[in-house]
């Protein structure tokens, strides 16, 4: 359920730094491709991981839940497809606040982009 959520904020954040371009086209697509590639690469991880999984599932009572006694090996590479977008993504904002002239500072320009809630997600 987790990954459904990311991947509805990641196609939020994808038309959001479009927006912020102007609608270019060839940064609109480049940002469509990266999404898919990397929300593809995390699902697909996802499934693999929990296919090698399940043979190693055991039901424990005392907590009525099933628990894998191996640690899937795939465990990283889902949260790595989305930090790789989410630098994508704050790569093209700071190239727009750099990019465009401005009379106003470059951090008033880099906040009013979101630029703080780009930070805090691709540090967390």
């Amino acid at each position: 359920m987790g990954v459904i959520y990311i991947i509805f904020s990641d196609a939020l954040a994808v038309l959001y730094v479009a927006a912020l371009w102007k609608r270019n086209s060839s940064v609109f697509r480049f940002l469509v491709v990266s999404f898919v590639v990397t929300n593809s690469g995390a699902i697909i991880s996802i499934g693999i991981s929990m296919s090698m999984s399940v043979p190693t599932l055991r039901y424990y009572p005392p907590l009525n839940v099933c628990v894998s006694l191996k640690k899937p090996s795939l465990l990283a590479f889902p949260w790595a497809c989305g930090l790789a977008f989410d630098f994508i993504t704050l790569g093209f904002i700071l190239w727009n606040a750099f990019d465009r002239p401005r009379c106003t500072p470059l951090r008033s320009t880099l906040r009013g982009d979101g630029i703080a809630y780009f930070m805090m997600v691709t540090g967390t």
